[in-house]
């Protein structure tokens, strides 16, 4: 019998159309249940998950079965879906075309599972990681 170990932990971050500040904290909850919902039903394992007004960072164990852009392709329609019909149906909403995939260490889990948590407190503070919140703007070497 052959044995498959598996441990692909990935950090995803996407912004709104136009950087719109349209992910009000009153909708995270829901915006949050949804994505954890559909990680599931694609055997993937959500660690964390935090927001704010114009963009989203996901921390995700990856299953083998599941591409990352499959995985965000499911998590941006989704929400996209919640958010046009229920949250802001007066209101055209859209996520940006791209977003940014960080494959993270099992050491490092802790700390980014942290930063992710903390996101309202770190762009209030100013204690952001450039590196993840600028990712769209940093060019490749």
């Amino acid at each position: 019998m052959s044995h498959v170990k598996w441990e692909i932990f990935i950090h995803l971050v996407w912004r709104t159309w136009n950087r719109e500040p349209i992910l009000a904290e009153r909708f995270h909850n829901r915006i949050f249940s949804l994505i954890r919902k559909k990680a599931e039903e694609l055997g993937c394992e959500l660690l964390a998950v935090g927001a704010v007004e114009d963009h989203i960072h996901i921390l995700v164990s990856v299953s083998p079965k599941t591409t990352v852009p499959e995985l965000v392709k499911h998590f941006k329609g989704t929400t996209s879906h919640l958010i046009n019909h229920e949250l802001y149906p007066e209101t055209p909403f859209k996520w940006q075309g791209g977003y940014g995939a960080f494959s993270v260490s099992k050491a490092n889990l802790p700390k980014t599972k942290a930063y992710i948590e903390n996101q309202r407190q770190h762009h209030a503070d100013g204690t952001v990681v450039a590196y993840y919140e600028n990712w769209d703007r940093i060019a490749r070497d």
